[in-house]
C-alpha cells in the first residue's frame, strides 16, 4: 500500500480506496511522492495493537508513523529477568534480542549504495517528547547516535552529523519525529524539530528515513473497513487477523448505519490527535452525540465508527488485592527482505483502573512483560552475543553530536560550581558545629 500510495497510485485510480480517507488524511505528504527506499518493504517498522476477544483475536489499531513501544518493552523484559532470574529463566522464554538484532540488519540494508558502513542515527524530538526515554533506551542498546534536527545539516544533497570531530555524513535515519514535523523547508515551517533539506536528500537517494515520510496515512482509522478488499487485490488472499468491524461515514449506507447507533459505537477521526478525539457513544450525552453527528453530516468523509469489543481482561496487582482489568497487546514487526520478523513478545498494557475503557498511556494505563515460551530452553544471549565481521573502532568524537558535547561541557561547570559551594558549606557547617555553645560571632553568624 505504501509503495503504491506514494507511486502510481493505482489503488485509488482503480477505485479500490476512495480518493478521500487518501488525499484528505494529514499523514498523506504529498511532498513525499517518489520518497521511497530501496528493497521490497516501505514499512521497515511496524506495530499493531490487538484485543483479545471471545471469538479471537482482533487487530484494534496499526501505528506506522514511528511506531513506540519496543524500548518499553525491552526495558520491562531487562527488569524482569533481572527481579525474577529463576522463574524466567525455567521459563523457557523466547529472547527479544534476535528481534533487535534483524531491525539493526533491516536499517542497514535499506541504506545507499554508496555506504560501505552505514552510519544510522536514531531522530528524536527531543526530552520534552512523552517517548523520549524510549529514544534513549534504544539508541544505547542499539549503538546509535540519538541526534535532534539541529544535530543535522545537509549539504550538497547529503545528510551530515554535527559531530565533536567534524561534519560526519549519515546514511540511515531511524525517525522518531512526525513525519510533518521532518523538514521545514518543505512540509511545515515553523517546525523546530527537523532540518532544512531532508526530504529532497532522501528524494535523491542519498538518505534513507525509516519509516518514510507519509507512513503516517497507513494509521487511517478508516483503512480498516477496506483491509479485506485491499489484501485481495494485493496479495490475493483474504486476511489472516480480522479487525474490528469498521463503517466509513463517507459511504452513504454507513453513515446513516453510523448516524442510527451513535449510542452504541466507537467514534473515531480518521487521523489521531486531530480534530476530535476517539469517544464511546455511550458515554457522550444528548448534546454531545448532536455535535458527533454535525461533524459527521459536515464532512462525513473525515470520520469512521467501530462496532465496541470487549477485550480479554488480565489479572493486575492493585493496592491490596488482585484486579481484573481490561488489556491490550502492542507487537512489532520489522522487515527481513520480503517479509517480517515478528518479535516473540510485546508490550501489553492493562486499564490504570478497573472501569477504565481506554486502554492508554495517557489514562495510567500499566505495562506488563509479555512471554512467548520456547518448547526447549534457549541458548544465553544478548544482543551484542554473536558471530560477525570486526567493526572498525571510531574515535567517539566522530559519533557525539555537538550539541550533546556542550550539554556535557555545562554538566561539568556546573557540577564542578556545585561542588565548590558543597566545600563552602561543609566549612561553614564545620566552624557552627565547633563554636555552636560559644558566645563568638563565627560560631552564630
Amino acid at each position: 500500500m505504501l509503495r503504491d500510495l506514494y507511486g502510481p497510485c493505482d489503488l485509488v485510480t482503480r477505485g479500490v480506496l476512495p480518493p478521500e480517507i487518501v488525499f484528505g488524511h494529514p499523514g498523506y505528504l504529498h511532498a513525499a511522492h517518489d520518497v521511497l527506499l530501496p528493497g521490497a518493504s516501505q514499512l521497515v517498522s511496524y506495530a499493531v495493537d490487538l484485543v483479545q476477544t471471545v471469538a479471537g483475536p482482533v487487530v484494534l489499531s496499526d501505528r506506522a508513523q514511528a511506531p513506540s513501544g519496543s524500548g518499553y518493552a525491552l526495558e520491562n523484559r531487562v527488569v524482569v529477568s533481572r527481579v525474577l532470574p529463576s522463574l524466567y529463566r525455567g521459563a523457557q522464554v523466547h529472547r527479544l534480542a534476535p528481534f533487535f538484532r534483524a531491525l539493526r540488519a533491516a536499517l542497514s540494508a535499506v541504506a545507499p549504495v554508496h555506504a560501505e558502513e552505514p552510519r544510522v542515527v536514531i531522530l528524536t524530538p527531543g526530552p520534552w517528547s512523552e517517548t523520549y526515554f524510549e529514544h534513549a533506551y534504544l539508541a544505547s542498546y542499539l549503538g546509535y547516535a540519538l541526534v535532534s534536527g539541529r544535530d543535522l545539516t545537509v549539504r550538497d544533497g547529503h545528510v551530515y552529523l554535527r559531530a565533536l570531530g567534524g561534519l560526519e555524513r549519515v546514511d540511515v535515519i531511524l525517525r522518531r519525529v512526525d513525519a510533518s514535523f521532518c523538514d521545514p523547508l518543505e512540509l511545515r515551517p515553523e517546525s523546530q524539530l527537523g532540518t532544512p533539506g531532508l526530504l529532497e536528500c532522501a528524494r535523491l537517494g542519498n538518505v534513507a528515513i525509516v519509516n518514510p515520510p507519509g507512513a503516517g496515512v497507513l494509521e487511517n482509522a478508516a483503512l480498516a473497513r477496506f483491509l479485506p478488499r485491499l489484501c485481495e487485490h494485493l496479495l490475493g488472499e483474504p486476511l489472516r487477523l480480522p479487525s474490528v468491524p469498521s463503517y466509513w461515514c463517507g459511504d452513504d449506507a454507513e453513515r446513516a448505519h453510523v448516524l442510527a447507533n451513535l449510542a452504541r459505537l466507537v467514534l473515531r477521526p480518521i487521523a489521531r490527535g486531530r480534530s476530535t478525539a476517539t469517544r464511546f457513544g455511550s458515554e457522550l450525552s444528548a448534546a454531545e452525540r448532536d455535535a458527533w453527528r454535525d461533524r459527521i453530516e459536515a464532512q462525513p468523509w473525515a470520520y469512521a465508527a467501530q462496532e465496541r469489543v470487549e477485550p480479554t481482561v488480565l489479572p493486575t496487582l492493585a493496592a491490596q488485592s488482585l484486579e481484573a482489568r481490561p488489556a491490550v497487546l502492542r507487537t512489532f514487526a520489522g522487515a527481513r527482505g520480503d517479509t517480517y520478523t515478528v518479535m516473540p513478545g510485546g508490550l501489553t498494557r492493562v486499564a490504570g483502573g478497573r472501569d477504565q475503557a481506554v486502554v492508554a498511556n495517557q489514562s495510567g494505563a500499566l505495562a506488563k512483560d509479555t512471554w512467548v515460551l520456547a518448547s526447549e530452553p534457549e541458548p544465553a544471549t544478548e544482543f551484542w552475543f554473536h558471530s560477525g565481521p570486526a567493526i572498525r573502532a571510531e574515535d567517539p568524537a566522530g559519533v557525539l553530536p555537538a550539541h550533546t558535547a556542550e550539554n556535557l561541557f555545562w554538566v561539568g561547570r556546573y557540577a564542578e560550581r556545585a561542588e565548590q559551594s558543597v566545600s563552602v558549606l561543609r566549612v561553614a557547617l564545620d566552624r557552627r558545629t565547633d563554636f555552636a555553645s560559644s558566645t563568638l560571632p563565627p560560631g552564630q553568624e
